[in-house]
């Protein structure tokens, strides 16, 4: 999907490859820390949502992301491709977070970007455990305890 070119210049993509906001992100980026990403052993297609639909997270990969250990570098390399660069919204969720919500995190101040993101998550997903009337009480209950809100 990239190659690098001969004078160093940095990675060039192939147009005709399907690759997604967040490989290119991290192609340009460093993209050590992906090996201790919670996503590892996801399925990619429940981070991109199809066009039409709401650009917002599952509980299952809210979950995934708001207790994964690189949550903070997954933020940070996708808010450095969306920088000025590529100033309109990426889709997918990174960090647990729509493109929607990643806009309102980048007004803040960099230092507030993780307590923030995480109190958002955990409100979202506060919003969506309680609202499942088709998931057993004890289920919901058991999943409110896991983010702190039982």
């Amino acid at each position: 999907m990239t190659h690098t070119n001969d004078d160093d210049r940095g990675p060039v993509f192939d147009d005709k490859a399907k690759i997604t906001d967040f490989e290119r992100a991290t192609a340009l980026l460093d993209p050590s820390w992906l090996d201790n990403a919670a996503c590892q052993d996801k399925d990619i297609d429940d981070f991109f949502i199809p066009e039409g639909k709401a650009q917002v997270p599952s509980i299952d990969v809210a979950m995934t992301c708001r207790s994964c250990p690189v949550r903070k570098e997954c933020l940070l390399t996708i808010a450095e491709f969306e920088g000025e660069s590529h100033p309109s919204h990426t889709k997918g969720i990174f960090a647990g977070m729509s493109p929607q919500s990643r806009q309102r995190i980048y007004k803040l101040p960099l230092d507030q970007w993780q307590t923030a993101s995480q109190e958002m998550l955990t409100d979202y997903l506060e919003m969506k455990i309680r609202a499942q009337r088709d998931v057993p009480i004890k289920t919901r209950r058991a999943q409110l305890k896991e983010i702190g809100r039982a």
